[in-house]
C-alpha cells in the first residue's frame, strides 16, 4: 500500500511543477493554486496512514499556506510560489526516499 501511494503521488510531480511555473508568473492564477493546494491536501490526508507522517506534515503546513492566499491573503501571496515550490522540492525528496526503503 505504501508504494503504492508513492507511485501515485510521484506520477503527480510533473503536472504540478507545471502549475509552480504557472504561479511564478501569476500568483493569483486561480486553478493553478486550487492544482497545487489538492496535491498537499492528498497527501495530507493519507500519508500518516502508509506510514509516512512527516511527508504528511510537510503537506498540510503547504496546504495550510495555499488556503490562505486561496482566501485571499494578499501579503502571502508574493510568497506563495517559493513557500509552495520549497514544500514541492521536499516531498519529491521524501518520496524518493520512500521509493528506496
Amino acid at each position: 500500500m505504501r508504494m503504492t501511494f508513492v507511485r501515485e503521488i510521484a506520477a503527480m510531480i510533473p503536472r504540478v511543477s507545471a502549475q509552480l511555473e504557472v504561479l511564478r508568473s501569476d500568483a493569483g492564477h486561480a486553478e493553478a493554486i486550487e492544482e497545487v493546494r489538492l496535491f498537499f491536501h492528498r497527501i495530507a490526508g493519507a500519508a500518516a496512514t502508509v506510514d509516512l507522517a512527516d511527508l504528511g506534515r510537510v503537506a498540510v503546513i503547504c496546504e495550510r499556506v495555499v488556503t490562505v492566499v486561496q482566501r485571499g491573503d494578499e501579503h502571502l501571496r508574493p510568497h506563495l510560489h517559493a513557500i509552495a515550490t520549497d514544500g514541492h522540492k521536499v516531498i519529491a525528496h521524501m518520496l524518493q526516499d520512500a521509493a528506496a526503503d
